[in-house]
């Protein structure tokens, strides 16, 4: 069970008829007037949904916001909770997943709103990855025009799974492809961006990105038809396994493992977590079935980490076997001395 604790410093809602007709043309007068405002209005920021077929900070997690200094400050880059959870310059919203299986299981990139199909481009290889200015750099990807001002487009996707062409009606969430790793992108990600009049806007706070902003304002109008969480850190994945995996294997695969042979000669507990900052002190500790500890791991980072995987492991003696029963790993991680995030997970060793 995870627990994620908030702490103060990191959060800076006849006569009968003419009276008919009278109150006809009364009551129909408010919705004749609401039609034409609307018909004037449809240059207006559509209501977005989830552009993805995902449990968001469940299977896919935010890597990047935009960045509202829109790259003037290269250290500093911010989002619109005043965190520093983007790259400089980012103008749209990148979203990765647990890990590659994950995000190869069928994931759909889904239309954000109603629309109609203005661009595609497909056919670009995966096996090669362009860069960030190269013409290529949004992969295969296709633009949906919402009005005459609004637009959302979707990069990265898969090779030959774009389901729609230029001209197309769309609806909101009807499928348009398949999460891939095609553009600048060596592992599979999406990236979804928003512009007005073709400039940026972030949909967390509805600005346009015409100029450096600072975070967070009252005025601010999220494009969003439903409102999503800005958790500042938490768990992405979390198991055990035998022998010694690697940061790399579980970018690959990071399933959760329920059950290990007596057999196995060493025990590892991992932990990939997302939102580490400079200065946190992470601890991995596994505890026997009897509660005993028997391995810790402590950690105090040096540098902000957008994604990270914490490792606790070691070796039995040649001749001890493990105790049968349900080993736990506890993780916490320490913000300036209090306790942000804890999460416990378990595996029977039979």
């Amino acid at each position: 069970m995870m627990t994620i604790i908030f702490p103060k410093h990191s959060l800076k809602l006849a006569a009968l008829g003419l009276t008919v007709a009278v109150a006809f043309m009364v009551a129909i007068a408010p919705q004749v007037q609401a039609q034409g405002a609307q018909a004037e209005n449809t240059d207006a920021a559509p209501q977005l949904d989830w552009p993805l077929a995902c449990k968001l900070f469940q299977d896919c997690f935010i890597d990047n916001y935009p960045d509202l200094k829109l790259g003037t400050d290269p250290v500093f880059p911010v989002d619109y909770k005043c965190g520093h959870r983007t790259r400089p310059g980012t103008n749209g919203v990148e979203i990765v997943f647990t890990d590659r299986k994950t995000a190869r299981m069928s994931k759909s990139v889904l239309a954000a709103a109603d629309g109609r199909v203005t661009y595609v481009e497909d056919g670009i290889d995966e096996g090669r990855q362009y860069s960030k200015s190269s013409k290529r750099a949004c992969g295969n990807h296709v633009v949906v025009r919402h009005n005459p001002s609004y637009s959302t487009k979707y990069c990265y996707m898969r090779e030959n799974t774009i389901s729609v062409k230029a001209g197309d009606t769309v609806r909101a969430g009807d499928v348009l492809g398949q999460v891939g790793s095609s553009g600048s992108t060596e592992a599979p990600k999406f990236y979804f961006e928003v512009t007005n009049k073709n400039i940026p806007v972030d949909p967390f706070s509805g600005r346009t990105l015409n100029k450096p902003s600072e975070c967070f304002s009252l005025n601010d109008k999220p494009l969003w038809r439903a409102a999503y969480p800005y958790p500042p850190v938490g768990i992405m994945a979390a198991s055990f396994a035998q022998g010694y995996p690697t940061a790399h294997d579980i970018d690959y695969d990071a399933s959760v493992t329920q059950a290990l042979p007596r057999s196995l000669r060493s025990l590892t507990a991992w932990v990939k977590v997302f939102g580490v900052q400079k200065g946190d002190k992470e601890t991995l500790t596994i505890k026997k079935p009897n509660g005993q500890e028997w391995f810790e791991n402590e950690r105090v980072h040096f540098a902000d980490a957008p994604f990270w995987t914490s490792f606790a492991n070691a070796s039995f003696q040649p001749d001890v076997w493990p105790e049968a029963g349900e080993w736990t790993a506890t993780y916490t991680l320490q913000r300036e001395g209090e306790v942000i995030v804890r999460y416990d997970f378990f595996v029977t060793i039979q």
